[in-house]
């Protein structure tokens, strides 16, 4: 509660007039106030939720002035702090993603019953299980799997600040940052190779058998690069292309899998 106020009189907050409500917030800030994984330059408050005291209903916080983490509502309810529906899931797992390792750590999901949990996304819980020590200290591949995904969340601008609050990680972020920066100009350059296939269809055919068919189809479709695609929330969340991606990342094995379109 201390804390609560020492920010909320630093920031020059003022209280919400009424009064018949129950408000939530979220404490973020430097290490020495809040014991997060990531750093933010300044200590602050953000609103999450507000309750009718009488109704026991929540109301909107979008008029307020205070600052919001984001807030996705959804039909389905929480059990154990997961979402039963995987369909559901998965977009808010894409949602949380998309907002990036060194902004946010994930976002605040809520029920029709007002149950609510914080949704991490890939690279804030790879970071997480790093810096804690969460895995075998002597597991190589273990490590090089928890930094690309990190290297594949965070923001090109960010890359110096991990290395300067990281420093432990620094040279094997180098490393699989490297390899992954190769990786993203193989896929780049195998690609182009498919400019003879004008249309989606043709090129859908050719490539089908290709674990990485969903990115160069993709990369088509909206016109991307391979590296915006293989950062996005669709191929940074869990499933078998991500996989296939780390495989071919970390073992170099980005001309095994090209092979697959020849047999």
């Amino acid at each position: 509660m201390d804390l609560f106020w020492r920010i909320y009189n630093a920031r020059k907050y003022s209280l919400p007039q009424n009064t018949g409500r129950c408000y939530v917030f979220e404490l973020v800030g430097p290490t020495e106030y809040v014991n997060h994984i990531l750093d933010f330059d300044e200590a602050d408050l953000y609103l999450i939720a507000a309750r009718d005291m009488t109704t026991f209903d929540e109301v909107s916080i979008d008029a307020m002035t205070w600052k919001k983490l984001p807030n996705l509502a959804i039909e389905e309810p929480l059990r154990s702090s997961v979402l039963k529906g995987k369909s559901s899931f998965f977009a808010i797992e894409q949602y949380a993603a998309d907002t990036k390792l060194l902004q946010h750590s994930g976002l605040v999901v809520r029920d029709g019953q007002f149950h609510r949990t914080q949704l991490l996304h890939a690279g804030y819980e790879s970071l997480r299980v790093l810096v804690w020590g969460y895995y075998d200290m002597y597991s190589h591949i273990t490590v090089r799997s928890l930094v690309l995904k990190i290297v594949r969340s965070i923001n090109i601008w960010d890359v110096e600040r991990f290395k300067r609050k990281f420093t432990k990680f620094g040279s094997v972020f180098e490393e699989v940052l490297n390899q992954f920066e190769e990786f993203c100009v193989n896929i780049d350059d195998y690609y182009h190779s498919l400019d003879e296939y004008k249309e989606l269809k043709d090129l859908d055919n050719f490539i089908k058998k290709n674990p990485f068919h969903p990115v160069y189809f993709t990369m088509r479709r909206q016109q991307l690069t391979a590296k915006q695609v293989l950062t996005s929330a669709c191929t940074t969340t869990p499933h078998k292309l991500s996989e296939n991606i780390e495989k071919a990342v970390l073992l170099n094995q980005f001309s095994e899998f090209y092979k697959i379109n020849n047999n």
